[in-house]
């Protein structure tokens, strides 16, 4: 009586199996759909996140790469679900065809001998072809979520590795001289176990566990193994990977996630493209829409400058110049005498004084917003056609195309004849803490 409960459970594992792909068609389906809307949604806040935040050091790099981890995974899943979808449906179709006719007979064809014997050596049964269908579906769902784990693994790597060096190289920072040359052996020593011990297990995972079944190397690699298995959290998807590797054709599985790899790792670096005539560097020669209010592209932002049109009529052009968070290292050396009243970073609106305790809306309040004004205009330096202009008056701008922060400025073109001109925009650079000049935009115009 106590085999009872094990039994029916049984039965019922024995029956989801038979039915699943009623299941997995649903999820692939409404997973698909709803994949390719939250890819969309990640790629704008990924480009928003770095539009407005900019390059600020370590954890901004960690989290990008966080958000790229994810939409890799995103792409491969919905790659797979379609894959799986499809196949699925030959499936279905394998086995409405069975059921007009389960056998087949190449004898009534009446074909040569030659080409009848071929046939059937090389024809599958339909029964076969069903039952290798359905285990190869089931493959590519199951699959899919192991590969998803499997970025998330090489993230936390990468992210234990990024950690292990920031804290030594700090402890070194602080340390006395005697205490530094060891800890820099330390260091030495930690690299190379992430490195080698890295690619040591990725190569186990990738093959299967090739290594596992070589015997003088099981002293060396096991704890290797027992590391990178909690610094990846490799436990968390232990069971999927080994039931597959353990009931599928390996051969097929090894194929497949090397393919995986190296397809996700370069498929980045390369692109079609026969538009032999047309630089992909850009130049003087160059007009970008992303300039012009009238012609930008939806939902796209503006990284430099931008004017209403490339056709102007009146006698001033408003300019708008976006600031970028990027600069702020070289407006602090270009304003060395001004501290704005903003740290930068999270502010909170949250003030507990003398018993009391308020929320507000986390704004500060700058004492001398003329101070910020001009040190942000006297930043950029205004151009055209290559002789230099000076803007009459400038101002803080929200610019209603997606929010961007900068100054808007109205330039004078009343003495510019009609036709083409350019105006060029450059702003300090910091380099080996030196400003320098550099060109930020350069935009074609016609004056009407």
């Amino acid at each position: 009586m106590a085999m009872q409960p094990q039994v029916q459970i049984g039965k019922w594992l024995k029956k989801l199996e038979q039915e699943s792909w009623q299941l997995e068609l649903l999820v692939s389906g409404f997973t698909i759909f709803l994949l390719m809307t939250a890819f969309d949604g990640l790629t704008d806040f990924r480009k928003e996140f770095q539009f407005h935040f900019g390059p600020q050091g370590a954890l901004f790099g960690t989290f990008l790469m966080f958000l790229y981890v994810v939409a890799a995974g995103i792409l491969v899943l919905i790659v797979n679900l379609v894959l799986h979808l499809a196949l699925r449906g030959f499936w279905i179709g394998a086995i409405g065809l069975r059921s007009v006719g389960p056998h087949m007979k190449i004898e009534e064809l009446k074909y040569h001998e030659f080409f009848e014997k071929k046939l059937k050596n090389s024809i599958i049964n339909i029964d076969d072809l069903i039952v290798k269908l359905d285990r190869l579906c089931s493959v590519i769902f199951s699959l899919s979520f192991l590969v998803i784990f499997m970025f998330l693994s090489f993230f936390v790597f990468i992210l234990a590795l990024a950690a292990s060096i920031w804290a030594l190289n700090g402890l070194i920072g602080i340390s006395p001289e005697w205490l530094a040359v060891p800890l820099r052996i330390v260091f030495i020593i930690v690299l190379l176990f992430f490195v080698v011990g890295g690619l040591l297990y990725l190569l186990d995972t990738l093959s299967l566990g090739m290594l596992k079944k070589v015997g003088w190397l099981r002293r060396v690699y096991f704890p290797v193994y027992v590391v990178f298995s909690t610094i990846t959290l490799s436990f968390l998807y232990r069971s999927i990977y080994y039931n597959l590797i353990a009931k599928f054709n390996k051969g097929l599985l090894r194929f497949i996630l090397i393919v995986y790899v190296l397809v996700i790792s370069f498929f980045p670096f390369f692109e079609f493209d026969d538009y032999r005539y047309f630089p992909d560097n850009t130049s003087v020669y160059d007009m970008e829409r992303d300039f012009y209010d009238d012609q930008r592209p939806e939902r796209k932002f503006i990284y430099s400058a931008s004017i209403p049109s490339m056709t102007v009529t009146d006698s001033y052009i408003p300019l708008f110049i976006r600031y970028s968070v990027g600069d702020n290292p070289a407006l602090e050396v270009h304003c060395p005498d001004f501290v704005p009243a903003k740290k930068g970073g999270i502010k909170d609106g949250i003030t507990a004084s003398d018993g009391n305790f308020t929320l507000s809306k986390p704004d500060v309040e700058e004492p001398f917003p003329e101070k910020a004004l001009e040190c942000l205009k006297d930043f950029y330096a205004i151009s055209i056609d290559s002789r230099q202009v000076e803007a009459n008056k400038a101002y803080f701008y929200i610019h209603p195309n997606r929010e961007e922060k900068g100054l808007l400025m109205m330039v004078s073109i009343e003495n510019l004849t009609k036709g083409a001109h350019s105006i060029a925009v450059q702003r300090r650079v910091l380099q080996d803490s030196v400003l320098q000049t550099e060109e930020y935009a350069n935009i074609p115009f016609w004056r009407q």
